[in-house]
Formats: C-alpha cells, sequence, structure tokens
C-alpha cells in the first residue's frame, strides 16, 4: 500500500500522532495498547520524510538567517575568553517573507510513503479523552473513515498558527 502526502500533511499528522502518545502517558489514560502500537507504526513510517524536511529548513535557516548566540561568561575558552554559545535561534530580519514563501513550497511537495502504512481507525480513537477537533483534523489522512463531529468525543482547543516570527526557534 502507497499514500501520497504532503509534508503539510506529515507534520499535521506527526502533531496529532504525538497528541496520542502523550495523552497515552497519563495515568487515567483510556487508550488501547493496539492504538498505541499502530501509532508507533505511523511514526516510525513518517520519520526519515520529517527528518529530511528539518534538515532542509535548517540548511534554509543557516541560508537566510543569522544564527543567534550568547555569551557564557561562566565558561571560557583556553585563553581565558568567554564562550559564545549558540541560543538555537536565528534572526530572519528582512529574510522572514522569503523564508515563508519558500517553507509554504516545501511544505505542499507531494511525498509518496511506500510499504504498510497503517490507517488509524476512527471508531478506536473517537474516545480518547483530551482529544481535540483540531487534533482529529491534523490525523485526517491517516483515519479509515471521515470524521462526524457529532461522533466524536472532543474538547475545544482554541490556538492557531500564524505566520513564521523573525526569530525562529530550532531547538
Amino acid at each position: 500500500m502507497s499514500l501520497s502526502l504532503t509534508y503539510e500533511d506529515l507534520l499535521n499528522i506527526q502533531t496529532g500522532l504525538n497528541k496520542i502518545i502523550t495523552l497515552s502517558e497519563k495515568e487515567d489514560s483510556n487508550i488501547e495498547f493496539k492504538i498505541k502500537w499502530r501509532v508507533s507504526r505511523i511514526i516510525k513510517k513518517l520519520n526519515p520524510e520529517l527528518q529530511d524536511f528539518s534538515e532542509q529548513r535548517q540548511a534554509l535557516l543557516k541560508k537566510l538567517g543569522t544564527e543567534i548566540f550568547t555569551v557564557n561568561k561562566d565558561k571560557v575558552d583556553s585563553d581565558g575568553k568567554p564562550i559564545s554559545e549558540s541560543t538555537g535561534q536565528f534572526n530572519l530580519g528582512s529574510n522572514a517573507e522569503e523564508y515563508n514563501k519558500l517553507i509554504k513550497e516545501m511544505l505542499k511537495e507531494s511525498v509518496q510513503l511506500e510499504g504498510n502504512i497503517f490507517k488509524l481507525k476512527l471508531s478506536e480513537i473517537k474516545n480518547i479523552k483530551g482529544l481535540s477537533i483540531n487534533d482529529y483534523v491534523s490525523l485526517d489522512a491517516i483515519l479509515d473513515e471521515d470524521i462526524n463531529i457529532d461522533d466524536v468525543d472532543i474538547y475545544m482547543d482554541t490556538k492557531s498558527v500564524d505566520e513564521v516570527p523573525e526569530t525562529v526557534e530550532t531547538k
């Protein structure tokens, strides 16, 4: 079985799967072992593509941005001078718009996932406590059926994703 998705789909799926993993680690979790197993199998299939995307994103940040360093006065080099350490952030400044444009193009690129791609059964995850409508939507590409809002146990999640700011953290 093969599945064609975009990098945007992969990142959305990763978000939803990570939420399921996080919820499964809670003491009062109602998530069955077979769901956790299926989620871990899907994550293993997605990881190589997500790693590639992350590396390309990092290269783009290095190309268009300026890495932000901080001086750690507690650490000194052999000459006794304080050592500068990366904060893991980049200042994109006037390149922020170009970065956003290129990232959006990357997100639209198609990815072909080969092999056994397990779909999540909506009937098995619809009663997971703590999943929001945003989580279900993020998982849509790997659900075995369409979401009917009236049939799932959801809580409201009002977070939204905006444009990338001038400073981007990579850690």
